[in-house]
């Protein structure tokens, strides 16, 4: 396998909350065909995300934070 993406986010897993299973559903589907690893870490709290990415950081892994309150990006073209 090649590259390994970890999506971290606060909340459960069957929470419930459709639009982030659907937001999921889209990642998914877009890194499908790549040769990446795809894995989701759920977290209980803001604080217990925080440490489990100053944990990746620490690894020297590379860390990307999505901001729903920041400014909109897009991919496509």
């Amino acid at each position: 396998m090649g590259l390994e993406v970890k999506i971290r986010m606060v909340g459960r897993k069957n929470g419930g909350e459709q639009w982030l299973e659907s937001a999921y559903s889209v990642y998914e589907t877009r890194l499908k065909p790549t040769n990446l690893g795809v894995t989701t870490q759920y977290h209980k709290s803001d604080n217990e995300l925080i440490k489990g990415t100053e944990a990746d950081e620490n690894k020297n892994h590379k860390v990307i934070l999505l901001d729903p309150l920041g400014k909109l990006c897009t991919s496509e073209v």
